[in-house]
């Protein structure tokens, strides 16, 4: 699959996913995997955007926004 069509793939479940969530569909918002939740708790909180962005395919934003809301 070429990077084009990845993108885009990527940017519809990014915006599915805040659709589901403001609709009330997911009861306990996004998955964050183990790796995502140390990196964030040890502040490095741009390589844990980068890993969550990574495993998630969301975008810049919506990373941001729940590796911050991760409880330290």
């Amino acid at each position: 699959m070429d990077h084009y069509l990845e993108s885009q793939i990527r940017t519809i479940e990014s915006r599915l996913d805040r659709i589901e969530q403001e609709l009330g569909l997911v009861p306990d918002g996004p998955a964050i995997s183990d790796l995502v939740a140390q990196l964030a708790h040890d502040g490095k909180m741009l390589d844990a955007i980068r890993v969550y962005r990574d495993e998630t395919g969301a975008d810049l934003a919506a990373a941001k926004e729940v590796v911050e809301s991760i409880p330290r």
